[in-house]
């Protein structure tokens, strides 16, 4: 045994990486044995998400952006608006199982695992101390409000978000502080959290926003500009496949989501406040939110070495201190959310702030806490097994709130989408739809599957729809006749009307349901099939090459910045 301690303590780092999976783990291993956290807040969104894109996928679709059997089969579209990493990446695991709630579990482990590494990344480079950084990882990964995400809210997107956060961070740290040509992390953890989280990412952008005005004095160096319009570049061109999409969407027409007050109200806003006990140690309804009492240490030792003269790394460490403390303020009854710009009321949830403090708290309190340590001779096996055993303690103590009972949940329930009058959650909350659909519900569930003609005359026969694709032959058409196609209306549809072996496609519009309507031509034939089938717009299949050459940049900077380092 005592060979098998000193062999680990001869590689501090790989030791802590492997105690840090095996934290992660253990933090993980009640979502194997309890399934009902897939029945609460976003769980069974994101079940019916990951079915809905495996299925566009097979639709021969390369980025899934209609989910056609969604919405009564008229088409709905969570991919467009929402960030689509939670749903695209956790598809590989589809090769080892075909368990949709398995494959959430087995993402969600690794998630929680990287988090917990790249946080120890983070650290290590600001205060290289590998104790520092193994302290800072375990209170990253077993954060009230990170184990909250995972068993109480079940949010895919801002677990996910948890992984990000450390590598822009690094980035940052690397042109301002460090100085060592990696400040690609910058770019990888911005396009990491931009397609996990939008609204994590925009508060981010703000951290960061700040982090550069402490920092205005090194904007002397062009160096620094280089860098940053290189991270920023390549941030767009590698996210272009999600943000053209959704501008263009943006501009078409009024979608729910970007409705103002549809996704957040001043009354939601002012209830998700925290108060003093609930940031302290008291749970809000059945969430978890408190800093911990490992970040309260934290706090009160980044005091008493402040007021000693005694802080190390000062600049950086009142930094991300404040960083913290604003965080906290911010999720708070202290901070008035309901007069901001409506832009900042995106976050919905004044508590979402908790990510952060628990991101900022984090660094502090690990580093502060090794420092303690340092004035006492300890010896670091038993040090890095005690915290550990502590760690694991506390995070069983906040899982069990959640986690009582097993209880079997049939996956087969959730393979066939459900109609809307259902009232299931596969939907959410309509907020992906026209305004015009969504003003309308009763008539989505009413409607027929086929086509329908609105002005002039037509007789529609031998109608057909299988995998997105619709087909119908036209008989008996006046000019100019306008129907109604049975897809709800987002941009990328082609509608091809064929006779005699030629092919003509013809535009669309809104109708005033929300779904698409087509005039047809003048000249039409008497006899004409259409097709309609979704194949995304000119601009859609342009940013997937404008992604392909940003990842191409990405790796050529990633290469030469560190072979210069």
């Amino acid at each position: 045994m005592e060979k098998i301690i000193e062999k680990l303590k001869k590689h501090p780092i790989a030791i802590n990486y492997v105690i840090i999976f095996f934290i992660a783990l253990m933090v993980c291993i009640p979502l194997f044995y309890n399934r009902t956290q897939f029945l609460k807040d976003d769980g069974v969104y994101h079940v019916y998400r990951l079915i809905g894109t495996q299925n566009s996928l097979k639709e021969n679709f390369l980025f899934p952006q209609i989910m056609s059997e969604f919405c009564n089969g008229f088409g709905y579209s969570c991919n467009i608006f929402y960030s689509p990493l939670t749903a695209y990446v956790p598809l590989i695991l589809k090769l080892i199982t075909n368990s949709y709630f398995l494959i959430l579990k087995v993402f969600e482990v690794i998630l929680m695992l990287f988090s917990g590494i790249f946080m120890h990344k983070l650290v290590l480079k600001i205060s290289k101390s590998k104790l520092a950084a193994f302290i800072s990882a375990t209170l990253y990964i077993i954060a009230p409000y990170h184990i909250t995400d995972v068993y109480a809210r079940c949010a895919l997107a801002e677990q996910a978000s948890f992984v990000f956060l450390p590598l822009v961070f690094i980035g940052m740290y690397d042109i301002f502080e460090d100085n060592k040509k990696q400040s690609y992390y910058l770019a990888i953890g911005a396009i990491g959290l931009l397609l996990s989280h939008t609204v994590i990412t925009m508060y981010t952008a703000i951290f960061c926003f700040v982090y550069c005005l402490i920092h205005i004095k090194q904007f002397k160096n062009k160096e620094i500009w280089k860098k940053l319009f290189l991270n920023f570049a390549i941030i767009l061109l590698v996210t272009s496949f999600f943000l053209i999409p959704l501008m263009e969407h943006y501009f078409a027409t009024s979608y729910e989501v970007f409705v103002e007050g549809r996704m957040y109200s001043d009354e939601q806003l002012i209830e998700s406040r925290l108060t003093f006990s609930e940031l302290m140690y008291k749970n809000k309804h059945y969430m978890i939110m408190y800093i911990g009492l490992e970040n309260i240490a934290g706090i009160i030792l980044f005091i008493i070495a402040l007021l000693k003269k005694k802080l190390e790394n000062k600049k950086i460490m009142i930094t991300l201190f404040c960083f913290g403390i604003a965080s906290m303020i911010m999720s708070s009854k202290l901070f008035p959310f309901q007069y901001l710009p409506n832009i900042f009321k995106m976050i919905q949830f004044a508590w979402r702030m908790s990510e952060f403090s628990a991101f900022f708290l984090s660094i502090i309190s690990g580093i502060l806490i090794s420092q303690l340590l340092k004035t006492v001779k300890y010896d670091t096996f038993l040090v890095v097994t005690t915290i550990t055993i502590i760690a694991l303690s506390a995070s069983t103590s906040i899982i069990r709130t959640w986690v009582t009972t097993k209880y079997e949940i049939d996956e087969e329930q959730f393979l066939q989408p459900k109609r809307i009058m259902e009232g299931d959650r596969m939907h959410a909350s309509f907020e992906y739809l026209p305004t015009k659909a969504c003003n309308n519900l009763p008539y989505i569930m009413t409607r027929e599957e086929g086509i329908i003609v609105l002005d002039g005359k037509a007789n529609i026969t031998d109608f057909a729809k299988e995998n997105g694709v619709c087909t119908a032959n036209i008989v008996e058409c006046e000019p100019n006749t306008i129907i109604e196609l049975p897809y709800i209306y987002y941009l990328g549809y082609e509608i091809n009307l064929i006779n005699n072996d030629k092919k003509q496609r013809i535009s669309y519009t809104e109708s005033d349901k929300g779904f698409i309507e087509a005039k047809l031509p003048e000249d039409i034939n008497n006899n004409t099939k259409i097709e309609v089938k979704y194949s995304g717009t000119l601009l859609t299949k342009v940013s997937y090459i404008t992604t392909l050459i940003g990842i191409i940049v990405l790796g050529i900077y990633c290469y030469k910045e560190r072979k210069n380092s």
